[in-house]
């Protein structure tokens, strides 16, 4: 399979010409490059997110501006811009999710990211933090952070907008999508320092703008045949580089309990107890066949694990068996005061 990407010296071309446009898809295609390769990453909302970030970072921000992102899955977009910024390696292009390469998070071994993410909802706090620390310091300069439309669900997001630092802006990736639920912007985000950007899941690749389908994973062959071409029609003077996509050797064997696990759930459904619970990780946990089988026996509270833990509290009170669903890390970690 054939992979493309757009060469070092040719974004410095494109970056000097200043046309957006045209670095906005120079941008895509190594988004899509990055993932394709690696075989995983978040597609959708990491071309929404560049939509946002391509404005800031080459024209907005000023040279001592602070840029982080809460929400993570961007993490494909913000390393392409750290590449042609020369902030990072540009032959980190090649290393996405790779062991010693770039992670699927970004994280702080990572120069230009001040902050790890992935426990949504943190974002905005780190920068208030980062803000007043500023203040005490006699610095100057505005901090922005990129937050998911999903993750304003989260109870530390709320906390944290309640007191908005001045130096403080926060950008709303409002693309409308969590991974299993379609998602509505309500007045409770109109505050001052928030700006909604109505941006458009998988911006710049026709077939998967506003497809939720795309929300993760790598596309088909022919799919990503597709973008491409699709990307360097509309820049007919582009310079590209192929490489050959190579296998990636898995270091064991795959586990099958992902495979399995949806009958094992869709079985304990005939229990007239059992309520399934989803922190909008369904089909990632496998929860699609129960909640077409028992639609009334399962509760989707998105990205707010406390919240679903604590419910689930209520429902075993009332007589019923919860089973409650989301990655260990933030069962483990995020919720384990309320499960206490």
């Amino acid at each position: 399979m054939k992979l493309y990407y757009v060469p070092k010296w040719e974004l410095d071309k494109i970056i000097s010409g200043g046309n957006l446009d045209v670095l906005m898809d120079a941008l895509r295609i190594q988004i899509l490059y990055q993932v394709q390769r690696a075989g995983s990453g978040h597609l959708g909302g990491s071309l929404s997110s560049l939509t946002i970030m391509v404005p800031l970072f080459f024209g907005e921000m000023g040279p001592d501006d602070v840029f982080i992102s809460s929400k993570g899955h961007d993490a494909p977009a913000l390393y392409a811009i750290l590449q042609a910024k020369g902030i990072i390696p540009f032959d980190t292009i090649h290393t996405l999710r790779r062991p010693g390469g770039l992670p699927g998070h970004p994280t702080i071994d990572v120069p230009g990211v001040l902050f790890n993410t992935g426990s949504l909802g943190m974002g905005i706090s780190k920068a208030n933090g980062l803000a007043a620390a500023d203040r005490l310091a006699g610095r100057q300069r505005k901090i922005h952070v990129l937050v998911g439309d999903g993750e304003t669900r989260e109870g530390q997001y709320l906390e944290a907008t309640n007191r908005i630092d001045e130096n403080v802006i926060v950008h709303i990736d409002h693309n409308g999508f969590g991974l299993s639920t379609q998602l509505v912007f309500t007045n409770i985000h109109e505050k001052s320092g928030i700006i909604r950007h109505n941006t458009i899941k998988g911006a710049g690749i026709s077939f998967m703008e506003g497809n939720n389908r795309y929300h993760a994973g790598a596309l088909t062959d022919r799919e990503y045949e597709l973008a491409v071409q699709e990307i360097i029609a509309r820049n007919r003077g582009m310079r590209i580089e192929i490489r050959e996509k190579a296998p990636y050797p898995r270091a064991c064997s795959v586990h099958s309990l992902a495979r399995v696990y949806p009958a094992i759930v869709e079985s304990l459904g005939s229990d007239e107890r059992v309520v399934v619970m989803d922190a909008d990780l369904e089909p990632d946990c496998g929860l699609t066949s129960f909640r077409k089988e028992y639609p009334d026996r399962f509760v989707q509270c998105g990205i707010a694990e406390q919240d679903m833990v604590s419910m689930a509290t209520g429902l075993s009170a009332g007589g019923y068996i919860p089973i409650v669903h989301s990655f260990a890390a933030f069962l483990c970690r995020r919720a384990n005061e309320q499960i206490y």
